[in-house]
């Protein structure tokens, strides 16, 4: 196999990519379960997203910002209701 300046690229970005996710440990079911835990209990939704926080607890704290946009989206009511309070609210 013939090396290339595209080949060493390429294995040099495999190469980060692994190094990278082996900065965090496996998480046992239990551990996983306290990280998004706590997650739940300290993040505040739409804040940023530390970059350096474990990716179970990135991840969790993504799902939190996704079910804040749903529960935005969805109003309660019918909706005349709804068309009701926006026209009063203008």
């Amino acid at each position: 196999m013939r090396l290339t300046l595209e080949r060493i690229v390429g294995d040099l970005k495999t190469y980060k990519m692994e190094e990278k996710m082996k900065i965090f440990r496996d998480l046992t079911k239990e551990e996983e379960g306290l990280f998004r835990h706590w997650a739940r209990e300290n993040y505040k939704p739409l804040s940023p997203i530390n970059g350096i926080w474990h990716p179970v607890v990135q991840d969790e704290c993504r799902k939190i910002n996704e079910e804040g946009d749903q529960k935005e989206t969805l109003l309660p009511g019918t909706f005349e209701e709804n068309l009701k309070k926006i026209v009063s609210a203008l």
